[in-house]
């Protein structure tokens, strides 16, 4: 086996790892409730139309959406993702947030 042979078989084993890990933290992520002190979150909040009510997602670093919902009813998607202490808070900065404007969230 020559050297670049196993070069490229090394890379494309930590490739599988990395992606397993990944998704083995999604997985615990969404069975368990995430902990968001390991994490970078981020929020947007996203405008409705007509009938349409105002929404706001919350991503992680890698910008999978961890939780989206209604921005005038966040109570059960932040207790799903393990915020429901921090609702009060959190109902404060979607309030002030502008539309469509990326923030990161320091909790």
């Amino acid at each position: 086996m020559k050297i670049e042979d196993s070069m490229i078989e090394t890379t494309n084993h930590l490739s599988d790892s990395v992606n397993t890990l990944h998704r083995v933290s999604k997985t615990f992520r969404s069975a368990f409730g995430i902990l968001i002190e390991f994490w970078k979150v981020y929020i947007i909040k996203i405008r409705g139309k007509v009938k349409i009510p105002d929404y706001v997602q919350i991503r992680d670093d890698q910008f999978t959406l961890l939780a989206y919902f209604r921005a005038d009813r966040p109570e059960d998607a932040l207790k799903k993702i393990g915020l429901e202490s921090k609702t009060d808070e959190l109902k404060r900065i979607i309030s002030e947030l502008p539309f469509g404007k990326l923030k990161k969230l320091d909790v």
